[in-house]
């Protein structure tokens, strides 16, 4: 008989040390998962990233440097101090960064095919609230070089950590690189392409919509190594070639992209700009279009962090402009803040 009572009191005393060490919140700091993201992921209605740019440079066949700009909202009903963040492929030289300046990565784990890091904001992310941070680095992966049909293949897979309204994604190639014409070759995936010429560097861009977590998509390009041979055509056929091309394309393409400018801006304030984004634009407009920084968070019935935030979003994208006088700062609404809003 006293065994057994013995017995009943041990158990007793090892089940409140249990209960004892339940957490009785969820903890700030996210991550989808341990390891690769996968088809079952976790979290992943806690960050909502709405939109991803990511800018590849290929400056040569053994330097490529990449730079991801994310914006993301929380949409959890807690703050976030801590992001969890992969990158499908192996890199060196990383750099993190927002608004508030530099941020220390804490790598978690990395491979030959992935890296996967946290860090932790320099400010904490309240419910909705939204902000940017900048992640640069050195590509490991170099183009590869097709012998025998003399073009470079690379081949780059984006990590898809979050549920991302829009995706952008550019390759810049390097001087004088273009893309391998070749018949029954697909040089360029994903076929919904645009292509740029910048100076003497191409660039290939896409953009994708609504991306679930753990989609990676895949982007291909097959290019041509730098052309330097001299040409054998006459010194006047590279004076008169360019000013006939500009001549004819500048009055074409005048009207389409000042349309599709217009548009786009308008695109971007129902795409990026989040409620409290609006609501700061709006005000500012009905002000005449100008208004002093301290004002516009009374209007508006901000905190003075949640005004200067969502101010610093809006003149990353050139929707406003700041001028300090004296100990304030007025805001002003650029011509792309009014056509966001009208």
């Amino acid at each position: 008989m006293l065994q057994r009572r013995e017995a009943w009191f041990i158990g007793l005393f090892v089940l409140s040390v249990i209960l004892l060490q339940i957490p009785n919140n969820y903890t700030n700091s996210f991550a989808l998962m341990e390891e690769l993201p996968t088809n079952q992921l976790s979290f992943s209605d806690v960050i909502l990233l709405r939109y991803h740019n990511i800018q590849i440079d290929i400056i040569s066949s053994d330097q490529v440097y990449v730079t991801e700009i994310c914006g993301i909202e929380n949409t959890f009903n807690y703050s976030i101090t801590t992001i969890d963040y992969w990158l499908n492929h192996s890199c060196s030289n990383i750099t993190v960064q927002d608004s508030e300046g530099v941020i220390t990565a804490n790598v978690l784990s990395e491979t030959s095919s992935y890296y996967h890091f946290n860090f932790d904001l320099n400010q904490e992310l309240q419910v909705n609230e939204t902000t940017v941070f900048y992640i640069s680095y050195n590509l490991d992966m170099m183009p590869l070089y097709v012998e025998d049909l003399q073009y470079y293949y690379f081949e780059y897979a984006s990590t898809v950590n979050y549920y991302t309204l829009n995706q952008f994604m550019s390759i810049k190639l390097p001087e004088n690189s273009y893309v391998r014409d070749e018949p029954g070759l697909t040089s360029i995936y994903p076929s919904n392409y645009t292509q740029n010429v910048v100076g003497k560097r191409l660039i290939i861009s896409w953009s994708l919509p609504d991306l679930q977590p753990a989609i990676n998509p895949i982007f291909i390009i097959r290019f041509d190594p730098p052309s330097l041979e001299p040409s054998d055509l006459p010194i006047w056929a590279f004076i008169a070639g360019p000013l006939l091309g500009i001549s004819i394309g500048v009055a074409s393409t005048y009207y389409l992209m000042r349309k599709k400018e217009d548009q786009s801006i308008k695109d971007m304030g129902v795409l990026f700009l989040n409620e409290s984004q609006k609501i700061l634009l709006k005000i500012v407009k009905e002000s005449g279009g100008k208004i002093a920084q301290s004002e516009l968070g009374r209007k508006a019935d901000f905190t003075r962090a949640k005004t200067s935030r969502n101010l610093l979003l809006l003149e990353e994208q050139g929707l406003v402009r700041k001028e300090t006088w004296g100990r304030n700062a007025i805001v002003y609404l650029t011509k792309a803040g009014e056509k966001v809003i009208e």
